[in-house]
């Protein structure tokens, strides 16, 4: 009787050992799962480089820059840089901005509106000036974070 009571004993052990070495290895899967799902669930910030500042220099009109299917234009005053978004703000436009040489501003040919060198509202249906956005400079180049839009003001 006694060592039928000692194999009992020795099978609940068993038994035990195994429950617990099954239930780290679940554990252990599971946070190997959630790792996995958080890597690819978690997006990367959209970041454009648009190339070196000295691209950049000081200049009376803003460089048109495009870069992964975006244009920006950079506005450069005495190398303060101003990235600013080519898409009209307008409502539901895809427009983008022109900048005309001649009248020394952006001009949205779809529906008329007007803004300055700085992107700021002039005249016409948009409801706020023109976006910008948010930028580093890392290693001498100019990068573009797309997460960091800034709304333009809106006009009085």
């Amino acid at each position: 009787m006694n060592e039928d009571t000692d194999t009992r004993t020795l099978e609940a052990q068993r038994r035990e050992q195994r429950f617990a070495l099954f239930g780290a290895v679940a554990i252990l899967a599971g946070l190997a799962l959630i790792a996995t799902v958080m890597w690819f669930a978690v997006p990367t910030p959209p970041r454009d480089d648009l190339g070196p500042v000295s691209d950049f220099p000081p200049a009376e009109e803003p460089y048109e820059v495009h870069a992964n299917n975006h244009i920006y234009f950079v506005v450069n005053f005495d190398g303060d840089l101003l990235v600013l978004e080519a898409v009209s703000p307008s409502a539901d436009s895809t427009c983008r901005a022109l900048w005309i040489d001649s009248f020394s501003q952006f001009i949205e040919p779809c529906h008329g509106s007007k803004f300055t060198r700085t992107g700021e509202w002039i005249w016409g249906p948009a409801p706020r000036g023109m976006d910008r956005f948010g930028y580093t400079v890392e290693d001498g180049r100019l990068i573009v974070n797309r997460w960091q839009r800034i709304e333009g003001d809106p006009h009085p």
